[in-house]
């Protein structure tokens, strides 16, 4: 299908939404407290800032005595630009307007120098001092002013209350909405479970035809064109694919639910016994130096993390042999897990989107996967309490260094 958009505006577009990069939301994790913090700070702002200008623009046109109006306006427009700035900072949360915002900073960049210009080349002028009979008039103004600001600071407190009042009622806000997102994703994983399991019974059967179809050709011909063979074939490897990917689905949705106790096991046994699913590939070793000791887990699903980084450091290596390293150190009420080996590595711009689900960095026909192995490895792990990330090779060397890390208060190292 040929593709009708304008060049040109496709270019704009790309320009100033700043294409291949991220939200901030992204940074922050989606925690709801940050993003409604960082949200709500920058519409007040922007709400106060895009207010002054009108407060200037009517001083101006109600004092005809002001002699520099030139540079009211300029502060008028620099207050507004930074009002426009903090609006981009709500924007860039969801969408990745980077260029828009950094032609918003230019331009305010530039009127804010120009005040400052303006306020400097005013200075000697604003030195002037007022005469004894203005001081003293001025010094009656100002007890005059201190009465009100005592009457200002009882209604300031009476509002300090107010706000303590409506924070209170937003952490409640809060609260809920953490409660109904929670029940949202537990309702998202039940459907995950239910879609998959229905689905798997009619892919059975798929999975099946192309043989049978296969078989009912052969009868009718003696030797199968080539192309229909290898449609034959890739039907069988995508229904395949398919199947594992549910199967991958089911157990993403299944972690966490099966009600499995934590136990109190030997680490090295564990590894072996995880390493032994995997089926190491003649020319791969696995390197277990020192002894990993007891460890407090979920002995099914800490296996599952193991195989999943095994079998991801196996599948993307380009080399017949390899070798992976399985490391352990403790450190206040913690074990850490490290999973190295001498592959090509991961770039580090792709250090959280492994962690995604459904995500390959290479095409499905060069490395088979689903894309679930290192999301339910993170959905594993922060289960557990702990977290996992994607760390440089030492020493600037080849491979891929995975750590993880839980808790282990409640036995000794």
């Amino acid at each position: 299908m040929a593709d009708n958009r304008n060049p040109m505006l496709q270019a704009i577009f790309d320009f100033f939404v700043a294409q291949g990069f991220i939200p901030h939301g992204y940074c922050m994790l989606w925690r709801a407290d940050l993003i409604a913090m960082h949200l709500t700070s920058d519409l007040v702002i922007a709400v106060s800032y895009l207010t002054i200008p009108f407060a200037i623009w009517r001083l101006v046109r109600g004092r005809d005595d002001i002699r520099y109006s030139g540079i009211a306006i300029l502060f008028a427009a620099f207050i507004a630009l930074c009002a426009v700035t903090h609006i981009f900072g709500m924007l860039t949360l969801w969408f990745t307007v980077y260029t828009a915002q950094g032609l918003f900073k230019v331009a305010c960049a530039i009127i804010s120098g120009l005040t400052a210009y303006k306020v400097w080349k005013l200075l000697p002028a604003a030195l002037t001092l007022p005469g004894p009979d203005e001081m003293r008039t001025r010094n009656r103004q100002l007890r005059q002013e201190v009465k009100r600001r005592r009457i200002a600071e009882k209604q300031l407190q009476r509002a300090h209350d107010d706000l303590r009042d409506a924070n209170a009622k937003l952490e409640d806000r809060v609260e809920q909405r953490t409660i109904a997102l929670k029940r949202a994703n537990e309702e998202l994983e039940r459907f995950a479970y239910i879609a998959s399991h229905d689905l798997r019974a009619p892919l059975r059967a798929l999975m099946t035809l192309p043989d049978w179809l296969r078989e009912d050709l052969e009868k009718v011909m003696e030797v199968l064109p080539g192309d229909v063979s290898r449609d034959l074939d890739e039907m069988k490897v995508q229904s395949v694919r398919m199947d594992n990917l549910l199967t991958d689905l089911l157990t993403y949705a299944r972690l966490g639910k099966a009600g499995d106790l934590e136990k109190v096991v030997d680490g090295n046994d564990l590894i072996a016994e995880a390493v032994s699913l995997v089926g190491l590939p003649e020319g791969f070793r696995i390197n277990l130096p020192g002894d990993i000791g007891m460890i407090r887990c979920i002995p099914a699903e800490f296996s599952l993390v193991i195989r999943n980084l095994v079998c991801n450091a196996i599948k993307h290596h380009d080399r017949a042999t390899g070798e992976i390293t399985i490391m352990a150190r403790r450190r206040d009420g913690r074990v850490t897990f490290e999973i190295s080996d001498d592959g090509p590595g991961v770039p580090a711009r792709f250090s959280e989107k492994v962690f995604e689900m459904f995500s390959t960095l290479r095409p499905r026909d060069e490395v088979e996967g689903s894309g679930m192995g290192l999301a339910m490895v993170r959905k594993v792990v922060e289960n557990m309490g702990g977290a996992v990330r994607l760390s440089p090779a030492r020493d600037d060397t080849r491979g891929a260094r995975f750590e993880f890390s839980f808790p282990q208060e409640r036995i000794a190292p």
